[in-house]
């Protein structure tokens, strides 16, 4: 199921402007499109009545845009699209903005978006631990040294032999038996049975992975 993070203003949020309250969920617009699409979409509602696209607000400060939208962003994430759904606050006489001071605006979150996603895709989920597409070295010892390669598009290069990684549960037996752990699980072919080199972040760093029941100490080198 896809999902869709609307950050906008009172008409996000559900204004009734005749009465200054909020109009009942059923006939606020994001809940009809939840309601009409509930088996295709998720929609995050983030409206803030008088939100302005800019930062020019000084003394309800927190309806500055830009000052809230990355941590929305992120508690949101991951979405796959964002409606921007304001502008219109901006138009307001106290705030002197020209309709190019206000696209101008509009446009940072597009920026925003594009570089925040930029880096999560750069990056992938072991466990609780973020690693980044990109060389390793592993070493367990100072003689015993590997270097290996993780795409993006799930190729790896290890000992500079293509391979196949994923992230799955894999049971490492010896000294976690018949425990579970997230790990990242080399193979000849795609969605092939793991081989021998599996890894983990088991240990308490991030730098720290451990295979076979063996930690070994991974260094993050380079894209």
């Amino acid at each position: 199921m896809k999902k869709i993070l609307i950050y906008g203003d009172s008409n996000t949020w559900g204004d009734n402007f005749l009465t200054g309250e909020r109009i009942p969920e059923e006939k606020q617009w994001v809940n009809i499109l939840r309601i009409k699409y509930k088996n295709k979409y998720q929609f995050f509602q983030e409206g803030l009545p008088g939100r302005i696209a800019g930062n020019e607000e000084t003394i309800k400060t927190y309806k500055n845009g830009k000052d809230t939208f990355i941590s929305t962003f992120r508690t949101n994430a991951p979405v796959d699209k964002v409606i921007i759904a304001f502008g219109t606050n901006d138009l307001q006489v106290k705030y002197q903005k020209t309709t190019d001071k206000i696209i101008e605006d509009l446009l940072w979150y597009k920026k925003q978006i594009e570089e925040t996603q930029t880096v999560e895709n750069n990056n992938f989920k072991v466990g609780t631990y973020t690693l980044q597409y990109g060389k390793y070295r592993a070493c367990f010892n100072s003689s015993n040294c590997r270097e290996f390669t993780l795409n993006s598009d799930g190729t790896a290069i290890f000992d500079g032999t293509k391979k196949y990684f994923r992230v799955e549960n894999y049971n490492f037996g010896q000294g976690v038996e018949d425990v579970l752990h997230p790990a990242i699980v080399f193979s000849d072919t795609e969605g092939g049975s793991p081989g021998p080199n599996v890894y983990t972040p088991y240990v308490s760093t991030p730098d720290c992975l451990m295979t076979d029941g063996e930690i070994e100490f991974v260094n993050y080198i380079g894209e």
